[in-house]
């Protein structure tokens, strides 16, 4: 099954500093694993960065620099 994106919260999502490095949270399900395969995420026309799945339900990214 393919991933499911339900939420995407963090920190200033909507303003986030240019400088990157942000926590991004991505909540949905079918994820995979914790520490399972590589995770590519965009949001809000943005790419994530270092994403990480942390569960099924939950996987971590940060800002990219300059979004």
């Amino acid at each position: 099954m393919a991933p499911v994106v339900d939420t995407i919260s963090g920190a200033n999502i909507g303003n986030a500093k240019t400088e990157g490095n942000q926590v991004v949270f991505i909540s949905g399900h079918s994820f995979g694993p914790a520490g399972g395969d590589a995770l590519t995420a965009t949001y809000n026309r943005f790419d994530a960065v270092n994403c990480e799945v942390k569960s099924d339900t939950l996987a971590q990214c940060f800002t990219a620099p300059g979004t």
